[in-house]
């Protein structure tokens, strides 16, 4: 199965998206002290490796310090805004991607990458921990591909793409292992029905009748798996995808948005995106960046 997985990741990088960038940019920047850069998202996912000083990124309103050999990793669509402190200015390296493609490929690589199973199930918001020099490593062998010119440049600087998604779920793993537990077959059943009617009714009956479970076994499965609520869990789900509409760039009518998503109006689809996202989908589109 592995070596199955790993020849279509190959096929798929080497063959079909060859000249797909899945890298969106890669640089190393340097911010002055008290630098701010204000409240922005955009779709792909953000990878800072923290090389000197510090620097304080805002999500949602809490501010979480990213050290000296510290990386964050901001998921899609998550408003964030940076801060240099007043005492440091600080040097990084940036990189946006998009992941999605892998997603694709196979459910069952879901739960072979961490990495990707977390971008999957849309619970984290951001990951941060310590790098090792073999993701910075990567990083830079990135970088350094996607700024250059030479033949085949993009293709290679995917596979290193791919590489530095093996390397984050094996940190992931190793680091985030102690507080995570395996999906119940029952939850992933049930992750797998949500999506596949994410735009209908969705009722707890529903779902556990499906999963042919009771409401209050699967409700405590699910919490124990994800952390979240069923209910938070569709929620969660429905304005991710919400986000990516919104971020497209083409204009969108939120009364269908809201119809196609499941939501029974659109003032309670504006009230579920605003408890999630902190903005109306309205300043939401304001804030987007690619």
């Amino acid at each position: 199965m592995e070596h199955s997985t790993a020849n279509n990741v190959l096929e798929l990088l080497l063959y079909e998206d060859r000249h797909k960038n899945l890298i969106h940019n890669a640089l190393f920047r340097h911010l002055e002290k008290g630098y701010i850069f204000g409240p922005h998202c955009h779709q792909n996912v953000e990878l800072c490796l923290m090389l000197q000083g510090r620097c304080d990124i805002v999500i949602n309103g809490d501010a979480v310090t990213v050290h000296s050999h510290e990386y964050m990793i901001l998921f899609s669509n998550v408003i964030h805004s940076f801060h240099v402190p007043d005492d440091t200015d600080c040097e990084f390296l940036q990189l946006h991607f998009s992941p999605d493609v892998f997603l694709h490929l196979n459910p069952k690589i879901y739960g072979e990458q961490r990495f990707l199973y977390y971008i999957s199930t849309g619970t984290q918001q951001f990951l941060k921990n310590r790098f090792t020099e073999g993701l910075r490593s990567c990083a830079e062998r990135i970088e350094r591909e996607v700024n250059s010119d030479k033949t085949n440049h993009i293709a290679i600087a995917n596979l290193y793409i791919y590489e530095m998604i093996l390397l984050l779920s094996r940190e992931i793993e190793q680091s985030f292992a102690p507080q995570m537990e395996n999906c119940h077959p029952a939850v992933t059943k049930a992750i797998q029905y949500i999506h596949e009617h994410l735009g209908e009714k969705l009722s707890l009956d529903s779902i556990a009748g499906e999963c042919c479970l009771s409401k209050r076994y699967l409700m405590k499965l699910f919490h124990d798996s994800l952390h979240v609520t069923v209910n938070d869990y569709i929620n969660l789900i429905r304005i991710n995808r919400a986000m990516e509409e919104l971020s497209s760039g083409d204009k969108c009518n939120l009364t269908l948005l809201a119809d196609r998503l499941g939501f029974s109006s659109v003032q309670y689809f504006t009230t579920v995106f605003k408890k999630y996202a902190g903005v109306t989908p309205k300043k939401y589109c304001s804030l987007n960046t690619v």
